[in-house]
């Protein structure tokens, strides 16, 4: 990006990364749902940019593993929101 990446937030948008996480580690918590991706937060925690949806996919399921919650198959998740498999 340059020098001006200061400047520069391609998501302005979106909360700040802290903020993100912590309503997510929240939602575990609570045995709620939880979605993350690029078009809710595209940074970790630190405020790094994540490279894939997968990364931040991967840091939600190892927060939720951390805490005992079972992680729902794409199938499962497909049901939950009424989602037709294509």
């Amino acid at each position: 990006m340059g020098s001006h990446d200061e400047y520069f937030d391609p998501y302005p948008r979106q909360e700040k990364p802290m903020t993100y996480w912590a309503q997510i580690n929240r939602g575990i918590l609570q045995n709620g749902h939880v979605r993350v991706g690029f078009e809710d937060c595209g940074k970790h925690p630190d405020g790094t940019y994540a490279q894939t949806n997968a990364e931040l996919v991967e840091r939600a399921v190892q927060m939720a593993k951390s805490v005992g919650r079972p992680i729902a198959t794409a199938e499962e998740a497909r049901e939950t929101i009424e989602l037709r498999k294509i």
